[in-house]
This record gives structure tokens, C-alpha cells and sequence, in this order.
């Protein structure tokens, strides 16, 4: 839609404020989460900045964006781990972060694991 402006840096805010209270802090996690789900060369790539790893899901990298994935995976992490605890529902509201799909990962990641 031309002259549209996405509403979505507002959204956390707006979230917040109607949570009424009821946001619980996390902490992010520590980078040896990731190499529970994905290959040691991968994550290590994407942390410090090597392609083809660092810009493998489409964003521009950058130290800040993946040091933001701690605290996005943290959020999660929180959440689960609160409703293992307490029962009920919780939300981590991230979205878009990570689309992992063998069909979607190139090449290069893909041979990670035959050397």
C-alpha cells in the first residue's frame, strides 16, 4: 500500500500498556542455547558475523541484532518455562525472528554436516 507506514514499532508499546501490568521480566539466554538446535559452524557464523550464516534469514546483520536474539529466544524461553511452573497461558510477543526450514537453508549450510 503506497505512503502506508507500518504500525509495528509501536506495537510493543501498545502491548505493554494494555497487559495492565502483568509483563514479567527474562533474561536473555546465553549463546549455548543455540547449539541445541542448530550446527555449531552455524551459530558460531552467526554470532560473529561470517557469511553465508550471518544474513541467512534476510536481515542486514549486525552485533546489536544478533545479540537481540538472546533476549528474543530468552522471551520465549521465559515463557515456557512459566507455564511449566504455574499453569495457565503465557505469550512471548516476538514474531518473524526465525523461519528454519531445511527447504529454505542454502547449500553451504546444508553440507555443514557431511564435512
Amino acid at each position: 500500500m503506497p505512503g502506508h507506514i507500518s504500525q509495528s514499532t509501536i506495537k510493543p508499546k501498545l502491548f505493554t500498556k494494555r497487559a495492565n501490568g502483568s509483563v514479567r521480566s527474562f533474561k536473555p539466554v546465553d549463546k549455548s542455547v543455540f547449539y541445541y538446535a542448530h550446527h555449531p559452524r552455524y551459530v558460531m557464523g552467526f554470532f560473529d558475523g561470517s557469511e553465508p550464516w550471518a544474513s541467512k534469514a534476510g536481515f542486514k546483520w549486525s552485533k546489536k541484532y544478533a545479540d537481540s536474539q538472546l533476549y528474543t529466544v530468552g522471551s520465549l524461553y521465559a515463557a515456557i518455562k512459566h507455564v511449566i511452573k504455574n499453569g495457565g497461558v503465557a505469550v512471548a510477543p516476538v514474531s518473524g525472528f526465525h523461519h528454519a526450514s531445511p527447504k529454505g537453508v542454502p547449500d553451504s549450510v546444508h553440507s555443514l554436516g557431511r564435512s
